[in-house]
């Protein structure tokens, strides 16, 4: 019994300690670059163009073509759109408000609504119109940036050095990643003002301005995403056996005790019957031993990888992580609706207007 007693809690340590691996976390790290598409495309004004502002003493100006239909939007527009028709009029009243405190005289623009503008302007006498043709609210992520470089690690979910992933099907579950990222991430915060300057004596363009202002993004982004992944146990098939050999190394070893032997011949059946249940149960333990000391088998990566919501959205924390160089300075888990992203929408709003105002003032002077 005493030697017994020596080598089970050894046993039950090495049971415990070799079954107790736990989940994993598969990670994936994707790099990306800016696409520089955010240009600016106002012409230098020409000479004549800066003597008809000089001249100017009222102006008016005529909102874009999706400012004046009022009809609500249905229900295939997108958000993107429900937010612009809502704006145009925030646009109008500050484009309005800036050129007054320009000191320009300027006439309201929902008096230019409903007919051919420049005739109102006309019958108005307005010197200058200027005709808003674009009024843009942000830019989906994959317009601004392209993936350049995508890496697959593993660490283990308590906490530990992250290593290298592999994954079998690597180009799949690439674009996988690639494709759930732009439908997840929010449109990055933008305005785009475009606008031409309509001289209203003789109808020709004098100038065009085109300007895009939007939060520093960076050029290089990091984001990062994670799976967990439960182990599974390997040893099944073994732990059945280990139940079998012990239950009858059990019943081989109580035969002798539920009939006891009265012969020296059955006395060395007993004995037989004993050993071989001995020799059974030791099969058992060992058996068990091995199932636990097994590796734990964990899901393929690329069945697991971009299949569903990450760790962070389903906690909505992105982890969204700076590389060198990198401006990262908005939340993934933002809606058009959002007041963090109202507030910056109509502050980006107010900058490119109060250029485009100042543009104006310049060619007075």
């Amino acid at each position: 019994m005493g030697r017994a007693s020596s080598w089970i809690p050894a046993l039950l340590g090495v049971i415990a300690a070799s079954g107790c691996a736990g989940p994993k976390v598969y990670v994936v790290d994707m790099e990306l670059e800016g696409r520089r598409v955010l240009q600016t495309g106002a012409a230098e004004p020409a000479p004549e163009a800066r003597d008809i502002v000089k001249a100017a003493v009222s102006l008016a100006f005529n909102p874009p073509d999706a400012c004046s239909d009022v009809k609500a939007a249905g229900a295939g527009a997108t958000e993107v759109n429900n937010v612009m028709r809502l704006q145009c009029g925030v646009l109008m009243t500050e484009l309005e408000a800036a050129a007054t405190r320009a000191g320009f005289s300027v006439l309201s623009w929902q008096t230019l609504r409903g007919g051919r503008a420049i005739d109102y302007a006309r019958e108005k006498n307005v010197d200058i119109l200027f005709e808003v043709n674009d009024l843009s609210f942000d830019i989906p992520v994959q317009d601004l940036y392209s993936v350049t470089n995508m890496a697959f690690t593993e660490r283990p979910a308590a906490g530990g050095a992250q290593r290298p992933l592999v994954v079998p099907d690597t180009m799949t579950t690439a674009r996988r990643c690639q494709e759930q990222y732009w439908k997840a991430a929010t449109p990055a915060q933008t305005v785009t003002l475009d606008v031409k300057m309509v001289s209203v004596s003789d109808g020709r363009v004098r100038w065009t301005y085109r300007d895009t202002m939007s939060d520093d993004l960076g050029q290089r982004l990091q984001v990062r995403r994670s799976w967990l992944a439960q182990p599974e146990q390997s040893g099944s098939g073994l732990i059945t056996l280990s139940g079998v050999a012990v239950g009858a190394g059990l019943g081989l070893i109580l035969i002798p005790v539920l009939d006891p032997p009265s012969t020296a011949k059955e006395e060395a059946t007993a004995e037989t019957l004993r050993l071989i249940g001995g020799v059974s149960i030791g099969v058992g333990v060992a058996a068990l031993i091995t199932s636990f000391i097994l590796p734990k088998s964990y899901p393929e990566p690329d069945a697991l990888i971009c299949q569903g919501p990450a760790i962070e959205e389903q906690r909505q924390q992105p982890q969204l992580v700076n590389s060198a160089g990198a401006s990262i300075s908005f939340n993934e888990q933002q809606t058009l609706k959002g007041a963090g992203s109202e507030q910056a929408r109509r502050r980006l709003l107010n900058a490119v207007i109060e250029k485009f105002i100042a543009s104006v003032q310049a060619m007075k002077r």
